[in-house]
């Protein structure tokens, strides 16, 4: 190549990794507030367990009731989160991040406010919901918001966040309940939530950048209703069998979850116009 002749496939590249590597100004102060979502989410997965003696007490609740406090919660986060992630690249992460703090927040206001386990129950659903709202928005987020060379220090603060609210939880819990702060017993656990998810959805609100959504994304809606059909087959029989005294319909469902597994497989492939699977080629 001569001399001042230029290669536009070498600037493209250039510009390209200019662009890769721009980072968000307020990236530090915005990664706080997702980091405090982080903290609730998981701090509230885990500092419920101590509180179920005094919930099955004073709500007079049955031992399935209450592991449905429990299991409920993490049955509804871990259907929701796949799709809640794509539809965040769908309708944009900021605004579906903000959208799970909040209906995370009011659904903690709702389990301390509970009057029956019945209630209870349905705002623990609710709760795993808003988390799987936010989660897998915080990750999509912080990979926007910093350079390839600070995303390793980001992430690891993540790591950090996580390992510290799973450990706390039950310490937190069994303080709250010790200390039993304005006579709310066990109710305290989750009204902590409160005061923290507002600051985060008005900090956040400020603080973190609009990343336009992505045109191209698609949800595949048959095959997360195929997968939460596999999943409600499998973990319900599981907390529910013991007070039936495991009837047959309960080996049933758990036994009909394994092949519904493969389906949504089949169905994943077929939405994003891949070649299906060798299972999925029926003859």
């Amino acid at each position: 190549m001569g001399k001042g002749t230029t290669n536009p496939r070498g600037d493209m590249m250039t510009e390209a990794s200019e662009v890769q590597e721009t980072a968000y100004p307020g990236r530090w102060l915005a990664m706080s507030v997702l980091i405090a979502a982080v903290f609730m989410n998981l701090l509230d997965a885990t500092i419920v367990n101590v509180a179920l003696p005094s919930i099955g007490k004073d709500l007079n609740a049955h031992s399935s009731s209450l592991e449905w406090i429990v299991a409920g919660y993490v049955l509804v986060f871990a259907l929701a989160l796949m799709p809640c992630g794509r539809l965040g690249d769908i309708i944009g992460k900021k605004r579906m991040f903000l959208l799970g703090v909040g209906f995370f927040t009011v659904a903690s206001a709702c389990s301390g406010a509970a009057p029956n386990i019945g209630t209870l129950v349905v705002a623990r659903l609710c709760q795993g919901l808003g988390a799987a709202i936010m989660a897998p928005q915080v990750l999509a987020l912080a990979q926007d918001m910093f350079s390839s060379k600070e995303r390793s220090s980001a992430f690891s603060l993540f790591g950090i966040a996580s390992g510290v609210a799973i450990v706390s939880g039950p310490l937190i819990g069994g303080w709250l309940i010790a200390v039993d702060l304005f006579g709310l017993e066990w109710r305290s656990i989750f009204y902590i939530n409160v005061p923290v998810g507002i600051a985060a959805v008005i900090a956040g609100r400020i603080l973190i950048p609009d990343i336009p959504a992505s045109e191209r994304a698609t949800l595949d809606v048959t095959g997360v209703l195929i997968i939460a059909s596999a999943f409600v087959f499998l973990i319900f029989p599981l907390v529910e069998a013991r007070r039936f005294g495991w009837p047959l319909w309960c080996f049933a469902m758990m036994i009909a979850a394994f092949p519904v597994l493969p389906l949504s497989i089949c169905s994943s492939a077929g939405a994003r116009g891949r070649a299906f699977p060798s299972f999925c080629r029926f003859r």
